[in-house]
């Protein structure tokens, strides 16, 4: 079972390690680049929102976060503590730096 915070699920699929760090399929790892895709593209392709959610592109819903650190370059156990930055939902800003309201 997986924390529902995204980055804590991506740190989750790198890790495959229990809460109190016992190992358990690490066989079945991912790597990062692969655990971002399962909660982006594969998530949306999982609930009928493929080529709609889960990537960037024309005439996509534009639902994205910027993140303080690059996932792909950190410690695989300090992914789940990335700060999120900003939210933009349907291309308008909802959360953080980017937020004018």
């Amino acid at each position: 079972m997986a924390p529902g915070e995204p980055l804590r699920v991506v740190q989750s699929f790198v890790e495959r390690a229990t809460q109190s760090g016992a190992q358990y399929g690490p066989d079945e790892r991912l790597t990062v680049a692969e655990a971002l895709r399962a909660c982006t593209v594969g998530a949306a392709e999982a609930t009928g929102w493929g080529g709609r959610k889960g990537v960037l592109a024309r005439g996509a819903l534009a639902d994205l976060v910027v993140l303080g650190d690059d996932p792909r370059a950190v410690a695989a156990d300090r992914i789940g503590a990335i700060d999120v930055v900003a939210t933009l939902v349907g291309g308008e800003a909802v959360h953080g730096a980017l937020d004018e309201r």
